[in-house]
């Protein structure tokens, strides 16, 4: 087998496709966890106006119950 690569435009053309490939990935990916935090903020006020549940108490229980850091849900929230 020939593990000699014919190189041309084509191929500098590939290689800078697959990067620009994965930045994109890399971006939307990013992007999807910070739209998770957001939601998940939404989320953890809407609950505790509707149930009237100061945000720290509410806050610490889903950290111990949820298993996500309280620090991580307080970024959400913010």
């Amino acid at each position: 087998m020939d593990t000699q690569i014919i190189r041309g435009e084509w191929y500098e053309n590939l290689i800078e496709e697959l990067k620009a490939t994965i930045v994109e990935a890399e971006f939307n990916s990013r992007w999807a966890l910070v739209e998770g935090h957001s939601a998940m903020g939404k989320l953890i006020i809407e609950t505790s106006e509707r149930q009237s549940i100061p945000i720290t108490k509410l806050l610490q229980g889903l950290a111990v119950d949820s298993g996500i850091s309280e620090r991580k849900l307080w970024y959400s929230v913010q």
